[in-house]
């Protein structure tokens, strides 16, 4: 038998391949195997994006600067959390903007009669997802130029703490904001608080 994922030939008693690690799956796919699978890797307390999000709130220093020093395995890499976060802000614009789209007044924080006042942003929320990747880059920038004088980390280092940042804050609002706006709270204001 060989390998699925690297084609390493393999003895019958192996669970795992000795080449690239791999878990060796001998069973059909069912619902209950699925089912197993995504809650050892999803919801086990012991999974990586559980531990990510603790430690940035107890010790952030550790995950950023662990990250930034090359510790890789113990929190969740940080692209794959900024993609996790960004899938959560896409399904909370779709939610709110289909069952409470009276949050999205933007009038309110516009000053009464400013031509402002009848401006539509809905195409940013059409293209949120992108936006905010193209902001990522801008915002290290920022960051490096605030900071330029401490030296301490380069352009790509500032790259990984925002987006350890912006991810971090993405979920922790979720329900918040969710919750806030089901309760008739504008979105930007909630947001802005």
């Amino acid at each position: 038998m060989n390998c699925k994922n690297c084609l390493q030939e393999l003895s019958e008693d192996q669970n795992y391949c000795g080449a690239c690690g791999a878990k060796v799956i001998r069973n059909r796919i069912t619902l209950k195997n699925l089912w197993g699978e995504f809650s050892e890797k999803v919801l086990n307390l012991d999974n990586a994006f559980f531990k990510t999000y603790i430690a940035l709130f107890k010790k952030p220093e550790d995950v950023i600067n662990g990250y930034i020093e090359g510790v890789r395995k113990k929190y969740i890499h940080v692209f794959s959390y900024y993609a996790l976060a960004l899938t959560l802000a896409g399904l909370q614009l779709f939610i709110i903007r289909k069952f409470f789209p009276e949050s999205m007044d933007l009038k309110v924080l516009m000053p009464e009669g400013s031509p402002q006042q009848n401006t539509n942003i809905d195409w940013a929320y059409d293209y949120y997802s992108i936006l905010a990747l193209l902001n990522l880059p801008v915002y290290a920038f920022l960051a490096k130029l605030v900071f330029i004088k401490l030296k301490k980390y380069n352009y790509t280092e500032h790259l990984v703490i925002l987006t350890y940042i912006i991810a971090q804050y993405t979920f922790t609002n979720f329900l918040i904001i969710l919750f806030a706006t089901g309760l008739g709270v504008n979105f930007y204001v909630i947001g802005n608080i």
